[in-house]
């Protein structure tokens, strides 16, 4: 009895041990990497993110299981209105995934993919017929991503607050609703202004090759003349060096050719200083005995010149002395006349003068052997004398003829 008890208490002792191992294995949860578990339990909730681990008892909590993987979502032709209530369908394909796992459950309560698109579509299609009621749809179709991002702004914000993001959002297309050729007669229009900026392209772009080709043209040929010219400079270059080269050995031949005629020039000098001074030496002997004979010649013809001009001098002072006494006598003759006696007074002046006249000449003849006359007072007093003489009506041939005869002058009478 007492060993059964012991046998008995040995399993109830395993099957404890194993129970509680059967517990502890079934209650340890690890959280995948694309979820997010959600326990709630005793007024309190806990989120285990993917890589996270816990215990969790049935009884005890409330597990919510949340996939963060991403939801991919395609709303196929919306139909919505323009500001001109103009009909079109747009094509939205946006990605979403659960951001906030407490709230999605809180809002979606488990929050599955399932329960997810739905929303999300809905969301969609009101941002867009909200969006869209406000543009025209030609900007619109001009300006996809101006209603693109309004769209997406307005859906991001809503679900927002359903704990979901919106990751990538996108309108795939803008088509007509069945029945209506709007957008097909905006695309025919569309397509014409394309072809015609097209045509335009093309004839810009062809002019613009066309004027790229002609500058290639005209630098290639500008290229082709400075490089004409740097050859030709070069060349001119060359010829100017050679030219100078020519200079500078002409010149130091001209040089060596100048400084062999100068040589040759001062041995010739000093040959003719030499000759010339002996040839000089040979004339001043001869040149100073001939100076000696032309000196002596020189004084014998000097000392006949004054004896001759002494004699002469004696003739030509007797002479004016003896013509200096006539008129003398002549003025004596003369002073009878009383009108006359100034005329008298001028022929003694006179008289006077040619005798000082003459001995002066006498003396300049012995001395100088040359003849002086003093010409201002004896030609000045000579010609007083002849107007004094007209005065008293004496004529110079009445004195060489002798007569002295007074003129009568004609009287006038009055009746």
């Amino acid at each position: 009895m007492a060993q059964l008890d012991v046998t008995t208490i040995g399993f109830l002792f395993t099957g404890i041990i194993v129970a509680i191992g059967y517990i502890l294995y079934t209650t340890y949860n690890v959280v995948k990497p694309d979820e997010v578990h959600v326990i709630s339990g005793r007024g309190k909730i806990k989120m285990f993110n993917g890589g996270q681990s816990y215990r969790y008892f049935p009884l005890i909590h409330k597990k919510n299981i949340i996939s963060t993987s991403v939801i991919e979502i395609a709303v196929q032709r919306i139909k919505l209105l323009d500001s001109s209530n103009l009909p079109f369908a747009v094509e939205i394909s946006c990605k979403v995934q659960v951001s906030d796992a407490k709230t999605a459950v809180q809002t979606l309560g488990k929050a599955t993919a399932n329960e997810i698109k739905p929303i999300v579509d809905d969301t969609i299609q009101a941002a867009a017929r909200s969006e869209a009621m406000r543009l025209e749809l030609t900007t619109i179709m001009r300006e996809r991503d101006e209603i693109e991002t309004a769209i997406y702004k307005s859906t991001a914000e809503s679900l927002s607050r359903l704990g979901v993001k919106v990751l990538i959002f996108d309108i795939r297309d803008i088509v007509d609703v069945p029945g209506s050729t709007v957008i097909s007669d905006m695309e025919r229009v569309k397509s014409a202004e394309l072809t015609k900026l097209a045509r335009i392209a093309e004839a810009e772009q062809s002019t613009q090759a066309e004027i790229i080709e002609a500058q290639k043209i005209s630098e290639a040929e500008v290229q082709k003349q400075q490089a004409l010219q740097k050859s030709e400079a070069a060349r001119l270059e060359q010829e100017k060096f050679i030219a100078v080269e020519n200079k500078e050995l002409t010149l130091r031949k001209m040089d060596i050719k100048n400084a062999e005629i100068r040589r040759t020039a001062e041995i010739e000098s000093e040959k003719l200083k030499i000759d010339t001074l002996a040839e000089s030496e040979r004339q001043m002997e001869i040149a100073k005995g001939e100076s000696e004979a032309q000196l002596i010649k020189a004084r014998s013809e000097a000392e006949a010149i004054r004896i001759r001009a002494q004699a002469e001098a004696e003739a030509i002072k007797l002479k004016l002395l003896a013509e200096a006494e006539g008129t003398k006598a002549l003025a004596e003759a003369i002073k009878s006349f009383n009108k006359e006696g100034i005329g008298v007074k001028i022929a003694e002046i006179n008289a006077d003068t040619q005798v000082k006249v003459a001995e002066q000449i006498s003396k300049g003849i012995e001395k100088n052997s040359k003849l002086f006359l003093s010409s201002n007072s004896f030609y000045s007093d000579l010609i007083s004398g002849i107007n004094a003489l007209k005065e008293a009506d004496i004529s110079l041939a009445d004195i060489t003829n002798g007569s002295t005869t007074k003129k009568s002058k004609p009287t006038k009478t009055t009746d």
